[in-house]
Parts: structure tokens; C-alpha cells; sequence
């Protein structure tokens, strides 16, 4: 309730004393949403924050004629907000809304800083969405875990490729392509990433990450025994510079 309530306040600012928030059992394990009218406030009621989120949004969208999205937003309130009419009941009837493939982390996303990241978050729980892709933070456990078998520091951020180039290592196309230069920027994303696991579970998503990588560093072979591997051929070769 504290996450929707910090939500509605940055959505509204302070016509947020406009709106009760209250919570109410789910819909036979779906998630639901209520927009209600009493003692000349907007009730909004939900099973979780996603959904009082959703609520929220619906209503700006039907008595306000707000447009919230990616690409530019139409937020002009009135001076006083209209109090529902009747009653909406919604049960969202898919249990999972998921978002995102690896692609998306590595045009924009790459360069936002915490106050974008939570402006996307806020995004997500208004329309609805409950299970993002969430990889970042992920270069960390690569780090560690590749020390951990034999690894030197330096050896282990050469598997790791730099912004542009993480997703397709996530999607196990290749690894090392303009690494990093040092491990400080693989510690600010696994707390960026941390940051965004928290206030996603606070909010009532699912955050969804990817639980076996098939991707092995080259010299992890040198490192293990030779029963432990299998080496299939190279399927291609990406050039040293990154270069297409």
C-alpha cells in the first residue's frame, strides 16, 4: 500500500488527498481492480499495488483524459477531480503481463539513472504490467562466480561485454566486446539492479530473470576438467572493435 500510495503522490502530486487507496482480496488468485466514489472522495481498491496502480491510471484515463506513454505524455488535470459515477470492477484475466526482451537494455536503458528507472517502474505498474524482464545487475554474478572457479579479476571483466553490447551477451551471442574497464561499473549495476528488484517487489511485480546462462568464457576450459565441458564449433566472429 506505501508503494502505491508514493506512486499516486509522484502521479498527482497533491491532488492525491482526492483519492482513498484500499486494498481487497484477489479474484480467485487473478488480480482485480475497483474505482469507487464515497464521502466526496475517489476510492481505489486493489488486491496489489500493480493493480491499485492500474485503478489509477483507468481512472485519469476515463474521467480525466489522460495519455500517459513512452513516447510523450498528456497529464492536465482539472482543477478539481471528477468523482466516479459508478462503480468499475475489472478482473484482469491474464495471471502474468509480461514486458521487455534483452534488446530493450541496450539502446537507451544502458545511460538512465535511478530517476528514469523509477519513472519506467511507475509506467509499468500504471498499465498493468507485472512481470518485467529484469537482467541488470547480472554482470555481477558473472563476475564473481568466474573468480570464484579460477578467474583473475582482469580475466573475468574481459568476458563481460560493455552496455551496448549486454543483451546479446545475455541472449549468448558472444562475450567480451568492449568489456569494462573495472569492476566499479559492474558493482553500480548490480545496485542498480538491487534497487530495482525492491521497489519492483514493493510495487507488486514478479521481476523476471533468466536462471541458466549457456554461455561459456573461453578460458574456462584451462580452468576446470576436460570431463566437465563440451565444445561445440564456432557458429561466428564478431570483430575485436565491436565493429559490425
Amino acid at each position: 500500500m506505501e508503494a502505491a500510495a508514493a506512486l499516486l503522490r509522484r502521479a498527482v502530486g497533491e491532488k492525491a488527498t482526492a483519492f482513498v487507496l484500499e486494498h481487497i482480496p484477489s479474484a480467485d488468485g487473478l488480480n482485480c481492480y475497483e474505482i469507487d466514489a464515497g464521502q466526496g472522495k475517489i476510492i481505489l481498491r486493489g488486491d496489489t499495488g500493480v493493480s491499485l496502480a492500474h485503478a489509477l491510471y483507468q481512472y485519469l484515463k476515463t474521467y480525466c483524459g489522460v495519455h500517459i506513454s513512452w513516447c510523450g505524455s498528456r497529464i492536465e488535470l482539472p482543477d478539481e477531480l471528477p468523482i466516479p459515477t459508478q462503480k468499475i470492477r475489472q478482473v484482469i484475466p491474464q495471471k502474468y503481463r509480461a514486458i521487455y526482451n534483452y534488446c530493450t537494455f541496450g539502446y537507451s536503458m544502458p545511460f538512465w539513472d535511478w530517476e528514469r528507472w523509477e519513472q519506467e517502474i511507475d509506467f509499468l505498474a500504471l498499465n498493468g504490467i507485472n512481470m518485467p524482464l529484469a537482467p541488470i545487475g547480472t554482470e555481477a554474478v558473472w563476475y564473481e562466480v568466474l573468480q570464484k572457479v579460477g578467474f583473475t579479476g582482469e580475466e573475468a571483466l574481459q568476458f563481460l561485454s560493455g552496455p551496448a553490447y549486454y543483451p546479446w551477451q545475455c541472449m549468448t551471442n558472444f562475450e567480451g566486446v568492449l568489456p569494462p574497464k573495472d569492476a566499479s561499473y559492474v558493482y553500480r549495476r548490480l545496485e542498480l539492479g538491487k534497487k530495482n528488484y525492491r521497489t519492483r517487489g514493493a510495487a507488486g511485480h514478479v521481476p523476471c530473470a533468466a536462471g541458466i546462462f549457456r554461455l561459456c568464457a573461453p578460458r574456462l576450459c584451462a580452468k576446470i576438467s576436460e570431463s566437465a565441458y563440451h565444445l561445440d564449433a564456432p557458429l561466428g566472429k564478431v570483430p575485436e572493435n565491436g565493429a559490425a
